[in-house]
């Protein structure tokens, strides 16, 4: 008796209980494995794989789905889909999915997301573009932040600076605080608030008491570097 081995062969189909003939499976459906005895081993193709309607060979019937498209299975399923602008489809994939933050997906048949977004520019999930500004797939770095490119969130000016304008895309764009003003917190987007008396702010500080005036000196409100006493009077 001669084994069921549709698995060797181009066409598809199975052999009933003890016959030796072959029956068809459907044009819909394929099957592969040895000893195929009912129309039930005739199956449709699975998600994440496309399988020919003309196989070249046995090995064809049956393939992954190819990287840069989708497929979602069953009767000619050919190669899938092309994969939509704004997500990306690895090989075997069986739906798209999103362009992750940081990165945008502008063209169609994307298998990796692999180009950031630019820098002063935050992309979120499904950004198409480099440099959204629509506010739902993207925006401006905001004030009090810098956004290198491919960042997924905005990182906050540490103390010490300010920014007070949008897409800055890298620390150096964080604007020292300016002398005799002190920048106590992350974030800030305007110089300030003055330095108090009896300390001193030189350019980029980040704590109102963090330099106390010597003696021999004076520091009013809004000192950037300590005065050195009149002649005749001491501090």
């Amino acid at each position: 008796k001669t084994m069921c081995r549709p698995d060797l062969e181009i066409t598809s189909f199975y052999c009933p209980a003890n016959t030796r003939a072959r029956v068809l499976c459907a044009d819909v459906n394929f099957s592969m494995d040895p000893g195929s005895a009912t129309s039930a081993d005739c199956t449709s193709c699975p998600r994440g794989k496309y399988c020919p309607q003309t196989p070249s060979g046995a090995e064809d019937k049956i393939n992954i789905c190819p990287a840069g498209r989708y497929c979602t299975g069953g009767a000619g399923s050919g190669k899938g889909s092309l994969c939509p602008t704004r997500y990306y489809c690895p090989a075997g994939s069986y739906y798209y999915i999103d362009c992750p933050p940081g990165f945008y997906c502008g063209t169609t048949g994307i298998a990796t997301p692999t180009t950031p977004c630019s820098a002063g520019y935050i992309c979120y999930y499904r950004s198409s573009v480099a440099t959204p500004t629509d506010g739902g797939y993207g925006y401006y770095c905001p004030t009090g932040h810098y956004c290198p490119s491919g960042t997924p969130e905005p990182i906050a000016c540490p103390p010490g600076t300010y920014r007070s304008s949008y897409t800055g895309g890298a620390l150096s764009d964080c604007t020292q605080c300016l002398s005799t003003d002190y920048c106590g917190q992350r974030e800030m987007t305007a110089t300030g608030p003055n330095c108090p008396a009896g300390f001193y702010c030189p350019t980029g500080t980040a704590q109102s008491k963090k330099n106390p005036c010597d003696p021999g000196y004076r520091c009013p409100t809004s000192t950037a570097n300590e005065i050195l006493c009149e002649d005749g009077s001491y501090q």
